[in-house]
């Protein structure tokens, strides 16, 4: 500092005089070489002058460059949302501006670099760096105010920005005139030049990102000025680092426009650079609010229009005049005439019908006379008319708006077409179920919670004796017509079921109550009631009621009808059971007889006779039992037997009998049981042997030639039970298609005709089908006429683990039985030919009998002794069957002793026998191999060789087992 200082005030006296000169340089030693030139002139290039920056002015300079670029962001925001001329007169104005700013800041940090000679300015080298400036800005806002600003743009707008702004610096250098030489660093200006470029690239990114931000002191742009306002004087001041100075008096050559700054002019500098930024802030601030305020009601107009066009309803204003001013897409929809075309034109001409027009007319002179209109503010339904001339119905609401500009109207009208005719609907709707209930034989009502009646027909009102719905609409209904029962004692509405249907929500339906009419007679009803919900919420119920007076007296009628049917019914069964008893007794005769004189020698004739009167009294008995059991269905006291059998044995015995009259007819009689089907099985075994035999019977019976097939098979399991399917085919005459249903009617065949060649009652397959549903099976039929039949029939039975044997002659007498062990058998029988019968039958197998006529004749002999075995016919004179074992069995209370009993009886089912205390039944006529089976039984009893179960417990298909 010693030397700069010696060099200048060398320099400044050096032309004063020699002495002095010499005296300086005296002082100076050490400063460098000096020259002097010929005009007087003298530089020191080894003399490099030193200088430093006033603090407050560096101060200074940033904080401008801080307001600057809040500046800078603020005018971004402003020119991107101005328009047309506008943004041209903000992009013009924010540049000189921002420009004026960013210079304010370069040329203050100018002068707060001090140096120790007088510094000047040339003012045009000043305001070319000036212009400078404002281009850079021009660049800067025009770049950052367009809609979108991609990555080439941002790139050259950096660059034009950074040269704009570095040409502004080193020309304002070089307006500085002083005695010194100045000198750039070329590495530090390139710094510099590279600093303006990416602090013109900053600068853009943020002003571009912050352009948007509607609040004047948002706080991210406030930042993103204050990081602007530091970023860039560090540009200025790398470039002012570029320069150095050397004293030299050639710097004074040209100063004709060379200036010198005092404080005051950098006072004058700084006062107006913040006054042109202030104003242009506070410019920024007021057209912001008023954009704002612009906005908000360009954004208010919108919404109004938006509202409008999206309204359900048309919307129509009008002024004073009466003139169309708004029109919205609905009213477009409404009228048919377009926006363009109703605006303008008479609100009368448009849309009022011609009968409406003058009464228009009136209303408007009158409001605009008085202020006051009867219509206004109101919803009011007229006719309104379309474009095409046709008038329909509108819901319209007229109000009236009063402004500096005169009174307007607004007017919200919707169609209200579509909702009159479904008023019109409803109404013929609710005409009609009006008609319908009145219509109706049923008497309808409907109640509220309370019970109150809110409907009812015309049949409720004539039904409870009053003349017309207003005598019962509003009343409780239960307190009119059911506050009794039918026995006069009081009715509490809590155990009402028509009110605790519809609490309960649920329906009821009760048939033994009184409904009572308005003179206080009552009528049994039946009535159905049913709640009503509405969003599931129950809101009342409505009941529908009969007067069923004459269905009590039809089901009076019909009991006693049903009393004299079952009587009617009980005497045929009677006389079913007496003409059986009546019938079976002489055929017992017959058949028994015919049998024991078969067994004697007989003449070739005298057998042939026999076996024809034998094979007609079989015939005979199978006719009585097929109307038997068809007498059984009708009154369903058919039913079945459940015991253990064994399957393939009891198939066997039954067509062992059928197998003669298929050899008679030269028939091949053939049996397939699939390895599948169980041995012993659970069931009914004679009912099961029943249907076999029948549709075995019937295949032989219409066969003439091949051969008849029994196939069985299990069709299906379901843990112990098994379906067995049964078919039975034949080679015979065949059935017509539209004869097989009928063939299962009672008493009806395929053809009449076979009746009178082939016989037969016509019941064989309704019994059996009957039988086969009973075990839970079906029957079907398949044939064709000429090529034979096929039965097929199902059944459920279980299965059995009991062991049977199969294939011994169960019914066969032990042909090596001691002559010592024979039974004494007591035979009650009133008939003489029975009696015979039975006795030469027991004798013959070397028993003893003793014969009574009555009931009370056997229960007199067996006061007298006892017998193994007692036969006791059902139907004797005096005391039957049945009474003289009920007899017996209450005698055996007092002695202990049990006496065997069984039935003999042409009529009465074994159910019957067993329930009246006999241990069996044995049917007349009498068969042989159950007589055989029963008399082995009591045989085996008195050997005491086992246990002997009773015969209610097994059958002649289950012998007993000893143990």
């Amino acid at each position: 500092m010693y030397r700069t200082r010696c060099a200048e005030r060398f320099f400044n006296f050096a032309a004063i005089n020699a002495n002095t000169a010499l005296a300086w340089n005296a002082k100076c030693e050490g400063l460098g070489r000096i020259t002097i030139y010929k005009d007087g002139t003298m530089s020191t290039p080894d003399v490099v002058m030193l200088g430093h920056y006033d603090t407050r002015l560096v101060a200074l300079s940033v904080f401008i460059a801080a307001v600057a670029s809040y500046a800078a962001l603020d005018l971004a925001a402003r020119v991107t949302s101005a328009l047309g001329g506008a943004r041209n007169l903000w992009l013009c104005g924010g540049a000189t501006t921002l420009g004026t700013g960013i210079w304010s800041m370069h040329f203050i940090g100018m002068l707060a670099f001090r140096l120790p000679v007088p510094v000047k300015y040339d003012w045009p080298t000043v305001l070319v760096s000036l212009l400078a400036a404002m281009f850079a800005s021009l660049v800067a806002l025009f770049v950052v105010s367009r809609q979108r600003m991609g990555a080439l743009q941002a790139l050259v707008g950096s660059v034009l920005m950074g040269g704009g702004i570095a040409s502004m610096h080193y020309i304002g250098m070089a307006a500085m005139r002083l005695p010194a030489m100045c000198h750039y660093s070329l590495a530090i200006v390139a710094l510099s030049v590279v600093l303006a470029f990416a602090i013109s690239l900053l600068a853009l990114l943020l002003t571009f990102q912050f352009r948007g931000e509607a609040t004047s002191w948002a706080w991210r742009k406030i930042i993103s000025a204050l990081v602007l306002g530091a970023a860039i004087p560090v540009m200025h001041y790398t470039g002012m680092a570029a320069a150095s100075f050397t004293p030299s008096t050639v710097a004074y050559a040209d100063l004709s426009h060379a200036v010198s700054i005092s404080s005051l002019g950098i006072t004058g500098v700084t006062v107006v650079t913040f006054m042109v930024l202030g104003l242009n802030l506070l410019t920024s601030l007021v057209d912001r609010r008023f954009s704002a305020q612009a906005l908000e009601l360009e954004a208010s107009e919108r919404r109004y229009h938006q509202i409008l066009e999206s309204a359900l309803d048309a919307f129509v204003g009008m002024d004073s005049n009466g003139l169309i001013t708004d029109w919205n897409a609905q009213a477009e929809t409404t009228f048919g005439w377009l926006r363009s075309e109703a605006t303008g034109r008479m609100l009368s001409q448009t849309i009022i019908p011609d009968g409406y027009r003058d009464a228009h007319g009136r209303g408007l002179r009158h409001f605009l006379a008085s202020g006051e209109g009867p219509l206004l503010n109101k919803r009011i339904e007229i006719s309104a008319l379309h474009k095409v001339g046709r008038e329909f119905p509108v819901e319209l609401t007229i109000s009236a708006i009063s402004g500096s500009g005169g009174h307007r109207f607004a007017a919200f009208v919707r169609d209200i077409t579509e909702r009159k005719l479904s008023e019109q609907e409803l109404r013929e709707s609710s005409e009609m179920v009006r008609l319908l209930l009145d219509s109706t034989g049923e008497a309808i009502y409907g109640i509220d919670m309370l019970g109150n009646c809110t409907l009812c027909n015309r049949a409720c009102v004539k039904l409870l004796g009053y003349r017309d719905a207003a005598d019962l609409l509003g009343k409780n209904m239960h307190e009119v017509m059911h506050y009794l029962r039918a026995d006069g004692t009081p009715y509490p509405v809590e155990e009402c079921h028509i009110f605790q249907a519809f609490r309960q929500g649920k329906g009821s339906h009760v048939d033994d109550e009184v409904m009572w009419r308005s003179d206080g007679t009552n009528f049994p009803a039946e009535y159905w009631s049913y709640p009503i919900f509405r969003d599931e919420h129950v809101i009342g119920a409505v009941v529908t009621f009969i007067d069923i007076t004459e269905r009590r007296q039809a089901e009076v009628a019909l009991m006693a009808a049903k009393a004299v049917a079952e009587q009617s019914n009980r005497v045929k069964s009677e006389f079913l059971a007496n003409m059986s008893h009546e019938i079976r007794t002489p055929l017992n005769g017959i058949i028994g007889m015919t049998d024991l004189a078969l067994e004697t020698p007989l003449s070739p004739v005298q057998r042939e006779y026999l076996e024809t009167v034998r094979m007609s009294g079989d015939s005979l008995l199978t006719v009585i039992n097929n109307i038997l059991d068809f007498s059984k269905i009708e009154t369903g006291e058919m039913n079945l037997e459940v015991i253990d059998f064994n399957l393939r044995d009891s198939l066997k015995t039954a067509l062992m009998i059928l197998s003669v009259r298929a050899d008679q007819k030269g028939l091949e009689l053939l049996c397939d049981i699939g390895p599948g089907v169980p041995e012993v099985m659970r069931g009914d075994s004679n009912r099961l042997c029943q249907v076999v035999a029948n549709l075995v019977g019937n295949a032989i019976k219409f066969t003439d030639k091949g051969n008849v097939l029994l196939e069985l098979q299990v069709e299906a399991e379901d843990g112990a039970l098994r379906l067995l399917h049964f078919v039975v085919a034949d080679t015979g005459i065949g059935i017509a298609a539209e004869k097989q249903q009928m063939i299962f009617d009672s008493f009806s065949q395929a053809d009449n005709s076979t009746t009178r060649k082939y016989g037969g009652t016509g019941l064989g397959l309704t019994i059996s089908k009957h039988l086969v549903e009973k075990m839970g099976g079906k029957m079907w039929v398949e044939s064709e006429v000429g090529r034979g039949t096929q039965f097929h029939f199902t059944a459920w039975l279980r299965t059995s683990e009991k062991e049977i044997e199969a294939g011994t002659a169960r019914y066969s007498l032990h042909a090596a039985r001691d002559p010592k062990d024979f039974l004494r058998v007591l035979v009650a029988e009133d008939n003489q030919v029975n009696q015979l019968l039975t006795t030469r039958l027991l004798e013959k197998r070397g028993h003893r009998a003793v014969v009574v006529a009555t009931g009370r004749e056997a229960l007199e002999a067996l006061k007298k002794e006892n017998y193994d075995l007692v036969l006791m016919d059902v139907h004797m004179p005096v005391m039957d069957g049945l009474e003289a074992t009920a007899a017996i069995r209450q005698r055996e209370k007092e002695t202990g002793f049990h006496q065997p009993v069984i039935a003999l009886t042409a009529s009465v089912d074994r159910a019957r026998c067993l329930a009246a205390g006999m241990d069996g039944h044995l049917a007349k006529p009498i068969q042989p191999h159950e007589l055989d089976y029963l008399l082995e039984i009591q045989l085996a009893h008195r050997r005491k060789v086992g246990k002997i179960v009773l015969a209610n417990e097994e059958s002649p298909g289950n012998p007993p087992k000893k143990i």
